[in-house]
């Protein structure tokens, strides 16, 4: 969610200065209305666009840094042992909560406001006199206020009104933003603002907006009316009423100034053509910045237990799993070789080398022992000549990581089991979480899952006998990067026992 947000904020502020730099003082006035509001809506939803790229990942024989694994029964994977978190632990509200809250609250209160700010408008307009004119309706009200506009509603002095004091230019004004129901964005930016009171950006593309309705009103005045001067007097005539609704189309002193100039901007049609190409190729640019790129590839897939392979059955009100994953297995990737192997004496020297550090082969415990750098070059210069026969029968050898663990589906069943701290213990972007966290996320926020069992030995298997891993979108994307940057990386085993490093 935190990436969202920043990605959100991010993009709708770049397109706010892409409209200030190319377009804001242009005569393109119907085109910086569509900008304005796609821009926006592209913010609020190229974040959660999801694009694959297709990679083909052909292996390579590079040797950088050297790990020590253990192959014994089966060929694991080596983690970190992760601390227990205990239940009691977690604080009684925590951190996300009290965020959940505040934004409840606030946006709370600005939907009061907005809601109250209609029920005005709704209220002026069925308390005073209504008038058809030439297909809108004018609300005649006592009050000294500026003409303004909400929808098909145009709010006048009922005494300025009948006694003919209001220019013909001004309701041409007004009709204007009536029938280019200016009053729709307005009304939807209120909205935006309601829910997205947080993005420092939206009261800019909100008072945006409104500038460009007035363009466009005065556009629609002078297009059949060459006397500009006389328009402009009139509109400063105007600014001496005060008053009006917060969310109408209206008059006021931050416009006046802007809009005088605008009056007599001319925008040449190559200049036209030439923005608009513009502002098409940067949205396809913020496109690709801040849509979620993910890349897939013909890797080998893993050969590890899938809880779709899981049997969920409902009995009474609880979901009960049956049938958990057994031990897991990685596919290895084969490890660089030579068809016809290395001479006796290569196989000498490495056997040499090993016996350096396996004083007893057939012990039972590991010895602790390292292997120096120089060493394990050497070993792995030697064994990656030799052939798979010759591998196979050393003591110590070297495999590549196993590829990445593939995207897989979460559901809502598989969720609700894993809150059962006695069966799973939970590991979500490789930290241990709590059970009960699960419930704060939903099966679409995550991008990988891995169960594995315990056996009887492991020091957790008397809490829970299944470990479950999960990985965010996010944190996906980073662990797929680094597992290709690391793909051809060599790692060391031992049958007889694990070697220090």
């Amino acid at each position: 969610m935190i990436t969202y947000l920043l990605k959100f904020v991010t993009c709708s502020g770049l397109l706010l200065i892409v409209y200030h730099l190319l377009l804001k003082n242009k005569a393109m006035y119907r085109f910086n209305r569509l900008y304005l509001l796609a821009a926006f809506v592209f913010s609020l939803v190229v974040p959660f666009i999801t694009i694959e790229q297709h990679a083909t990942f052909v292996p390579a024989v590079i040797t950088a840094k050297q790990e020590i694994m253990v192959l014994q029964d089966v060929i694991m994977p080596i983690a970190a042992p992760q601390p227990a978190t205990s239940v009691n632990d977690a604080p009684a509200i925590s951190a996300a909560s009290m965020v959940s809250i505040a934004y409840a609250l606030i946006t709370g209160l600005m939907l009061f406001r907005f809601a109250k700010n209609l029920y005005g408008i709704r209220k002026t307009i069925l308390n005073n006199t209504n008038v058809a004119y030439k297909n809108q309706r004018l609300v005649l009200t006592p009050e000294k206020l500026t003409p303004h506009t909400f929808f098909n509603y145009i709010f006048l002095n009922e005494v300025d009104y009948r006694s003919g004091k209001i220019a013909v230019s001004i309701l041409k004004h007004e009709l204007a933003h009536a029938r280019q129901i200016h009053s729709a964005d307005v009304v939807f930016m209120e909205l935006v603002q309601v829910f997205c009171w947080f993005n420092p950006f939206v009261m800019l593309y909100r008072r945006a907006i409104q500038f460009n309705h007035e363009f466009l009103a005065d556009e629609a005045v002078l297009c059949n009316n060459p006397d500009v001067r006389a328009y402009q007097y009139l509109l400063l005539d105007s600014l001496g009423n005060t008053g009006s609704q917060t969310i109408t189309s209206q008059f006021n002193y931050s416009l006046t100034k802007k809009r005088l100039i605008m009056m007599t901007k001319k925008t040449s049609a190559l200049t036209a053509v030439l923005s608009s190409l513009a502002i098409f190729t940067i949205m396809g640019a913020a496109f690709m910045l801040f849509c979620n790129m993910v890349t897939t590839g013909n890797e080998p897939t893993q050969k590890a237990g899938k809880l779709s392979n899981v049997v969920i059955y409902k009995g009474g009100d609880t979901l009960q799993p049956v049938k958990w994953p057994p031990l897991i297995a990685p596919d290895y990737p084969q490890y660089p070789h030579s068809k016809e192997g290395v001479a006796q004496t290569a196989v000498d020297e490495y056997t040499g080398i090993v016996n350096k550090y396996l004083t007893d082969l057939n012990g039972h415990k590991p010895s602790q022992i390292r292997v120096t750098p120089a060493d394990r070059a050497r070993m792995i210069e030697i064994f990656k000549h030799m052939s798979i026969a010759q591998q196979k029968q050393q003591h110590i050898g070297f495999m590549l990581p196993p590829p990445p663990l593939p995207m897989s589906k979460v559901t809502q069943a598989e969720l609700d089991a894993f809150k059962d701290p006695k069966k799973f213990g939970v590991w979500l972007n490789d930290k241990h979480i709590n059970n009960s966290d699960l419930a704060k996320y939903k099966p679409a926020d995550f991008m990988q899952l891995f169960v594995s069992r315990l056996t009887p030995h492991a020091i957790n298997y008397k809490y829970y006998h299944y470990q479950v891993d999960l990985m965010t979108t996010d944190h996906y994307a980073t662990y797929l990067k680094q597992t290709l940057a690391e793909r051809n990386q060599s790692r060391m085993y031992t049958r007889s026992g694990p070697l220090s490093f």
